[in-house]
């Protein structure tokens, strides 16, 4: 009979336990997610918009201008905000860091080769001497689809 007392005793102190968690709220607590406003086109301040540029499939390495960047005249799915551009391309790795060299280059624009990192399909560079004061940093990674992922944005580092 007392080891059914002990039981009977570990049962109503689960019971009473499980009990009190439920009035009291406990249990597994999920966090507030707070929600993001959307933009009204009556805020102000830049929003991210979709640049049409469909020229062709070029990829012969001409350059367009977008968002005051130079960009592939094959770029495609294009989205620029402020001082960043993102887009597509067809062109390899090692033709948009020629490419890259060759239109800031042009512009007497100079490369910080201690920030140029190239791993694979996937590289780094940055320029240095843009009139804003700030470098260009422009980042690739090959989609898995064909094409390469660029990110030019001007950043102070």
């Amino acid at each position: 009979m007392n080891k059914y007392r002990w039981l009977l005793a570990l049962v109503v102190l689960v019971l009473a336990s499980l009990a009190c968690q439920t009035v009291m709220g406990g249990g597994p607590q999920v966090p507030d997610v707070p929600q993001v406003p959307q933009q009204s086109p009556n805020d102000s301040g830049p929003a991210p918009t979709q640049v049409p540029s469909d020229n062709g499939g070029s990829t012969d390495g001409g350059a367009q201008t977008i968002g005051g960047f130079p960009v592939p005249s094959d770029a495609t799915n294009v989205v620029q905000a402020q001082d960043t551009v993102v887009f597509e391309t067809k062109m390899s790795t090692d033709d948009l860091i020629k490419f890259y060299r060759d239109e800031y280059g042009k512009q007497g624009l100079k490369e910080r080769t201690s920030m140029t990192v190239t791993m694979g399909q996937l590289f780094t560079i940055v320029f240095d001497g843009d009139s804003s004061g700030k470098a260009i940093s422009i980042s690739g990674a090959d989609s898995g689809q064909g094409t390469t992922v660029v990110t030019i944005t001007k950043q102070a580092f």
